[in-house]
């Protein structure tokens, strides 16, 4: 869509329906500095997220199905005119959560995934054998944290680290399922 602030203190509204789950990518290049709000409700009281400039980006999982807002104004006087659009980037490509953690075999070369908006938290689990010893190690470009639990629901990792390689060495006293959280 394309709009135009045409005088100082105009705000325009776009809005556009969203499915729960998924994952958006919001753009709106403009010819001067703008600010881009995206709300869950006209009333503007919710704030999902924001991005600001001349090519204002941001990417945010919606957690309901239905009607999300986006304003759009300029910096202080300037007016202008820009384009906005909205990506359906897809699912997670890993839950968000330990309950629904995807599948890690060991000894295998391992899962790719991707930090896919801000916040993002990728859950991955695998069965290990009691007393032997295990290395996980999580590359990334960007300094990457890692964290293994010995259950879904605990809060404490047994092993943790970060970095751009981050390597977790640990002989683990019990067989059964663990569970590995990978985010920046």
């Amino acid at each position: 869509a394309t709009g135009e602030v045409q005088f100082p203190g105009d705000v325009d509204w776009l809005t556009f329906d969203a499915t729960a789950g998924r994952i958006y990518k919001v753009t709106v290049s403009s010819t001067s500095s703008a600010y881009a709000y995206l709300y869950d409700s006209p009333s503007a009281t919710n704030l999902i997220s924001s991005g600001t400039g001349t090519l204002a980006t941001f990417t945010v999982k919606l957690a309901n199905t239905g009607p999300y807002y986006l304003r759009v104004d300029f910096y202080s006087s300037a007016m202008g005119s820009f384009t906005a659009k909205v990506e359906d980037m897809g699912t997670d490509d890993y839950s968000d959560t330990a309950s629904g953690a995807g599948a890690l075999s060991v000894a295998s070369s391992g899962v790719t995934g991707e930090m896919q908006f801000p916040g993002d938290v990728d859950w991955l689990t695998f069965n290990a054998t009691a007393g032997r010893i295990y290395k996980v190690t999580v590359s990334s470009t960007r300094y990457t944290y890692a964290y293994l639990f010995d259950s879904p629901t605990s809060t404490s990792p047994i092993s943790s680290g970060g970095g751009t390689s981050a390597t977790l060495t640990v002989k683990l006293a019990n067989a059964g399922p663990y569970y590995l959280r990978v985010s920046f």
